[in-house]
């Protein structure tokens, strides 16, 4: 009886180091953490090349609580250029569509090269309409710079 009791006792010990470690601050917060300097380095490339090196990204996936001490998990893009750094919600469409443009192609570049694979196939639908006369030309030679990372490449 005593013996069935403390192999019950192992076993909730286990399971509940299991719980936390797959729990949001676990395995997959270190999995976050691991990936973001990479995707932000990916990104900085791609909106580099987009913005004719007038933009960057930066994810910062902490910050501070203002009720009280101590550290909130986020994911906050952003975004240095000229005039310093800002919230992405500041810019403006076009300058928007430019940033997700380069942070979904970091994304699929990255998730495909720890996968150990490659992503064949890319489709981009729109958005080329919010982009100025000074812009659109960057824009599309960078899609085209990009175009190389995969096997085909749809634009509507």
């Amino acid at each position: 009886m005593i013996w069935e009791k403390l192999d019950l006792s192992k076993k909730v010990v286990r399971y509940q180091t299991l719980v936390k470690a797959f729990s949001r601050d676990g395995i997959p917060a270190l999995i976050i953490e691991n990936a973001v300097p990479e995707l932000e380095r990916i990104a900085n490339d791609i909106l580099g090349q987009m913005s004719g090196g007038k933009n960057y990204p930066k994810f910062e996936t902490q910050k501070e609580l203002k009720s009280r001490s101590g550290l909130a998990e986020t994911l906050d893009i952003i975004v240095g250029d000229w005039a310093g750094e800002r919230i992405y919600e500041t810019y403006s469409g076009g300058e928007q569509l430019r940033i997700d443009f380069a942070i979904r192609f970091a994304l699929a570049e990255l998730l495909a090269r720890r996968a150990g694979s490659k992503v064949d196939w890319l489709t981009i639908d729109g958005g080329f309409g919010s982009q100025s006369d000074e812009f659109l030309p960057m824009v599309i030679d960078a899609v085209k710079q990009v175009a190389s990372r995969f096997g085909v490449v749809l634009v509507r």
